[in-house]
């Protein structure tokens, strides 16, 4: 009942009666606590990654193709190097 009261005093109030807009824009993400631990890669893992991210700056044609087996888009590499 209270909404609807609202709703009807609000189309029938004068301009002067409008409630005024916050005077800072009102934050829309609200902010997350402080990560204690970043998560680390271990050596064997930043060597694996390097490895792929050279593999794919080398061997990559510059088009971008769908992988089925995953359902998301994937830089296209040269014929050789897959």
């Amino acid at each position: 009942m209270n909404e609807c009261l609202m709703a009807l005093w609000t189309m029938t109030a004068s301009h002067y009666q409008w409630a005024m807009p916050p005077k800072e824009p009102v934050p829309i993400v609200r902010p997350v606590e402080k990560l204690e631990t970043m998560p680390e890669l271990t050596g064997g893992e930043r060597q694996e990654l390097q490895k792929a991210l050279r593999r794919i700056a080398r061997c990559s044609t510059g088009r971008v193709t769908q992988d089925s087996s995953f359902g998301w888009f994937v830089p296209a590499q040269k014929p050789r190097c897959q």
